[in-house]
């Protein structure tokens, strides 16, 4: 996947969703090319080989939702309110 590929898909997850991507192109494209880096894992997270924790952090991660709605961004800013 390219990175315009993975943007379009995750913004198409975002407005499904009822947030957004984050406006900041700068950062936006620093977390997409740490996406494509580890293969979909969350690049704020500590990579691991353990299938469980893979699975709860490849993006969008388990937690996504929530931490949006607590705070109004996911844990590494991807996406926002």
């Amino acid at each position: 996947m390219d990175k315009e590929s993975l943007r379009k898909r995750l913004e198409e997850h975002a407005l499904a969703n009822g947030f957004k991507l984050n406006s900041n192109e700068k950062l936006l494209s620093v977390l997409l090319e740490g996406l494509l880096r580890t293969d979909g894992f969350c690049p704020c997270r500590v990579p691991s080989n353990d299938p469980e924790v893979i699975k709860r952090f490849t993006c969008p991660c388990i937690a996504h939702k929530a931490e949006i709605e607590a705070i109004g961004h996911c844990h590494c800013f991807l996406f926002v309110q």
